[in-house]
């Protein structure tokens, strides 16, 4: 069930809109933002019943960017955050950005912005069988 969850949608749905970025489908892997490009990874953190066939799943979207100078970063930081809610606003129907706040990831090593999200989907686990 995971290649269809709605973290690794909302991650592809990313990668679409966003080609110059490098995003992720699980937690911070710290090589990846020192490359020069934007970094977001995108990870699931809540799942909640909604009656017996509706889910609504808190997502998390980490956005980090690092550029030549402070000034420099909080700019490139604040493109990427931008970029990251038009394509969750606009391209993804059913996705709803709840609040977008800045963090510092990996130790405190890099600023960036924590997004939670919710998204809202049928119950899977209805039909879903378990894989051994």
């Amino acid at each position: 069930m995971s290649g269809d969850s709605v973290r690794s949608q909302i991650a592809d749905r990313l990668k679409e809109f966003l080609p110059d970025y490098v995003i992720d489908d699980y937690p911070a892997d710290p090589d990846q933002v020192l490359r020069g490009r934007p970094y977001v990874d995108v990870y699931g953190t809540e799942i909640t019943g909604l009656g017996e066939n509706q889910l609504a799943h808190t997502v998390t979207i980490n956005v980090m960017a690092v550029a030549g100078t402070p000034a420099l970063t909080e700019d490139a930081l604040e493109t990427a955050r931008d970029n990251v809610l038009i394509v969750l606003t606009q391209h993804m129907p059913g996705v709803f950005p709840q609040r977008a706040e800045r963090q510092t990831f990996l130790e405190n090593t890099y600023s960036g912005y924590g997004i939670t999200v919710t998204a809202y989907s049928s119950n899977a686990y209805k039909k879903a069988e378990v894989t051994p």
